[in-house]
């Protein structure tokens, strides 16, 4: 969900459950009292920035850490290693790969592809939950695998995506210090910047456009 309409939903909720304006009314607040609730059940609500369609989503995550935890039992060890695929091909891809290519990547499997059928369905179904977008007939990261995958994208792919100094999210598109050659989103270092004009890693005057 993106952020507006998350703001939109909250201010529904406070008006039907009669809350005054100035409890719950902050989404961040709203957030971390959610989060506060669920912490237990390995699951967090997080923000995620999209830089590539440049918006911040609402996301709901899975925080155990395992490669590849999916969390929905019914996906099977193949469909996990498709997943994991098409995490591949997207990162080496500039971050965007092609329906039809994404869909002949089911040759890859081992011991024996499933069919392409299955493979459009599992696609319909990752879009659908945020795991993938597509637009134009290109497949980018979705928002829940920006939130729930950065660990495993900076650590597997460390030479294609950086971890945001500020954020700690994968920064795909962002910009670096040239002086500490630390990685930041746009907006995180935005913000920072608004605060003093210093990278926020190394402490040393900011001296290039954001």
């Amino acid at each position: 969900m993106e952020v507006p309409a998350a703001r939109e939903l909250l201010k529904d909720i406070n008006k039907h459950y009669g809350i005054e304006p100035d409890h719950a009314s902050d989404l961040d607040l709203f957030i971390s009292e959610i989060n506060d609730k669920i912490a237990q059940l390995d699951q967090r609500i997080k923000r995620v920035k999209h830089e590539i369609v440049n918006k911040e989503f609402v996301v709901f995550v899975n925080t155990i850490e395992d490669e590849i935890n999916m969390k929905q039992t019914f996906y099977t060890e193949m469909d996990r290693e498709y997943f994991r695929l098409l995490l591949q091909e997207i990162t080496l891809n500039e971050y965007s790969i092609q329906r039809i290519v994404a869909l002949n990547l089911i040759a890859q499997l081992k011991p024996k592809p499933f069919s392409k059928n299955h493979a459009e369905e599992l696609l319909d179904d990752w879009i659908t939950l945020g795991y993938f977008l597509e637009e134009e007939n290109l497949l980018y990261f979705g928002p829940k695998t920006l939130g729930e995958f950065s660990d495993f994208l900076a650590e597997n792919f460390e030479d294609y995506v950086k971890k945001c100094q500020l954020c700690l999210a994968a920064v795909l598109m962002g910009t670096k210090c040239d002086k500490c050659e630390k990685f930041f989103h746009r907006e995180c270092l935005r913000r920072a910047l608004a605060k003093a004009l210093n990278c926020p890693a190394c402490k040393q005057p900011w001296d290039k456009p954001v």
